[in-house]
């Protein structure tokens, strides 16, 4: 069995916190897709209890992410509405 524990540390505030929360972020997410996919292939499924809980580990890592960039999209998409 594999069990996957993440600790990430976030400090709130400061600019330089934001960019390693960032790289933080980045490397979990990398690193936690490397671990899947040696899995999937060690098992040969993708239905293996630990692809799954890695998988949703995954999706609750970078539903954050894809929220924050929508976001700026749509902020960005209202910005330029204003000068056409």
């Amino acid at each position: 069995m594999c069990v996957i524990v993440i600790c990430v540390d976030f400090y709130e505030g400061a600019q330089s916190n934001t960019v390693m929360k960032t790289q933080d972020t980045t490397d979990i997410i990398q690193d936690l897709r490397n671990k899947m996919i040696i899995v999937a292939e060690s098992t040969k499924t993708l239905l293996h209890p630990d692809v799954i809980t890695m998988s949703q580990t995954l999706d609750v890592e970078l539903l954050p992410i894809q929220r924050k960039k929508l976001k700026e999209y749509e902020s960005k998409k209202h910005k330029y509405r204003h000068y056409q």
